[in-house]
């Protein structure tokens, strides 16, 4: 069963990942994110900081840490590689289904074959 990333993201980082011209995050690495785990992105105003109500749902689909970045990463740091699997913008409001989108979310992992290792399972 993958895990569930439930996180808040600003406006310029929200636009381009819902619009799929930005496929990677990085993130601080406090939540030991493995490929096949699920992110809920809640997109937020900066200042001051309040949910527009708009989400996205992504699955990690590969991660560079700085362990395998060869320095170009601070240790506390990780890269996350997503795909867009769900999005729902504050102009088409859509209810979060987490069960839809952890279905959808295996369904493709399946069919990139990504492997969990924490696992040892394909998720």
């Amino acid at each position: 069963m993958p895990r569930i990333h439930q996180l808040k993201t600003d406006q310029l980082s929200f636009r381009p990942l819902s619009s799929k011209h930005k496929t990677a995050e990085l993130r601080y690495n406090d939540r030991n994110y493995w490929p096949g785990d699920i992110l809920i992105l809640e997109e937020i105003n900066s200042i001051p900081e309040i949910k527009t109500g708009a989400w996205l749902g992504m699955l990690i689909t590969h991660t560079l840490t700085a362990a395998e970045s060869y320095g170009a990463l601070k240790s506390d740091f990780v890269l996350l590689s997503t795909h867009l699997l769900y999005r729902s913008l504050p102009e088409t409001p859509i209810p979060l289904d987490l069960e839809f989108i952890v279905r959808s979310a295996q369904v493709l992992a399946q069919e990139l074959q990504l492997y969990n290792i924490r696992d040892l399972v394909y998720t």
